[in-house]
């Protein structure tokens, strides 16, 4: 299901503004956030050392995405990261519904996102959840053919810079894109908002479409490793 456990203090803490109050009483904590609030009781389940830890799907629920572009967020004790996206869409095709399924192509896109960057790797899960925001991450879908990519140049990347994408409908070599492969290329694209390079730059790419030129074809433990890396230390991630 794309779940992950987190504290329940420190992950509130994403959503700027927010407050939690305890109730040592009843053992009852209500978060709230412009004007929305979920409570949550303490129980030997959900506590460990006197410190909640809940779903983080509780916040989204409650809260939705919230406001900022973009939240990679690891939790200090179990580990795992909760990823959360704005987008902001644009482009011709953007509201356009492909012949093969009847959502908007940026439904597709979103939906892309959300299915290949969430998982179980070895010694934390990943949660993605993404929404829309005029302050989102810019995507300009047009209805064309041709290369998707990521703007600007990727050595001004940064965790406060990440970027706009430039999507199209299909790529040269694969006349339109399917719903599937348009999906894929979202999330691949996506990685590079994450801050990770294209796999085939590297010298270990084989140039024929395997697992190492196919990044996020399937989203492995490196592939999360990095993007982990890339926003601990701030720092493009390139392929070794």
């Amino acid at each position: 299901m794309g779940l992950v456990e987190v504290g329940l203090t420190a992950y509130a803490e994403t959503y700027k503004g927010s407050t939690v109050l305890w109730y040592y009483r009843t053992g009852v904590a209500t978060v709230s956030w412009k004007g929305k609030s979920f409570s949550v009781t303490l129980t030997a389940d959900n506590s460990r050392d006197g410190k909640f830890y809940v779903d983080d799907s509780l916040f989204v629920k409650a809260f939705g995405v919230g406001d900022e572009k973009l939240v990679v967020y690891q939790d200090a004790v179990t580990k795992n990261v909760s990823i959360r996206a704005n987008f902001c869409f644009s482009g011709d095709a953007a509201n356009m519904v492909p012949k093969t399924k009847g959502l908007f192509y940026k439904t597709h896109f979103r939906q892309g996102v959300e299915e290949y960057w969430r998982g179980t790797f070895e010694g934390y899960s990943v949660s993605t959840y993404t929404g829309e925001h005029k302050n989102g991450i810019r995507v300009d879908i047009a209805n064309a053919y041709g290369r998707s990519t990521l703007y600007p140049a990727v050595f001004r990347w940064s965790k406060d810079n990440v970027g706009s994408i430039k999507m199209t409908m299909g790529h040269s070599s694969i006349n339109p894109y399917t719903v599937s492969w348009f999906r894929w290329a979202a999330a691949h694209e996506f990685g590079h908002v994450l801050g990770v390079d294209d796999a085939y730059n590297s010298k270990s790419s084989s140039g024929k479409g395997g697992i190492f030129d196919a990044i996020y074809n399937r989203v492995q433990q490196k592939d999360m490793d990095m993007v982990l890396r890339a926003w601990s230390t701030g720092r493009w991630q390139k392929w070794s």
